[in-house]
C-alpha cells in the first residue's frame, strides 16, 4: 500500500486558492485534486501486514495546530 502522512486543508481555504489560480503566469498549472490535503511525507510502499502497526504508532503522536504560508517560489531554487 503507497502510504502518504498528510493534513487536511479545510475547504474555505481550498475556496480562496481557487480565486487565486487566474493570477497564475499562462503557463502555470495548478492542480486542487478531490482530496484536500497537504502531503507532508511519502512514506512510500509500505507492506499491508504493518499497517495496523503503523497506524497504532501513528496514533500516539500529538500534534498542535500550526499555520502556513503560500507564497512565491524563488527564482534561484534549484
Amino acid at each position: 500500500m503507497r502510504a502518504f502522512l498528510s493534513c487536511h486543508i479545510p475547504e474555505e481555504i481550498i475556496a480562496y486558492i481557487k480565486t487565486r489560480v487566474p493570477l497564475l503566469p499562462t503557463k502555470s498549472r495548478f492542480i486542487i485534486p478531490k482530496q484536500h490535503d497537504l502531503t507532508m511525507k511519502f512514506l512510500g510502499n509500505v507492506p499491508d501486514a504493518i499497517v495496523p502497526q503503523l497506524l497504532e504508532r501513528l496514533s500516539l503522536i500529538h500534534l498542535t495546530p500550526f499555520k502556513a504560508q503560500l507564497t512565491a517560489a524563488s527564482k534561484n531554487q534549484d
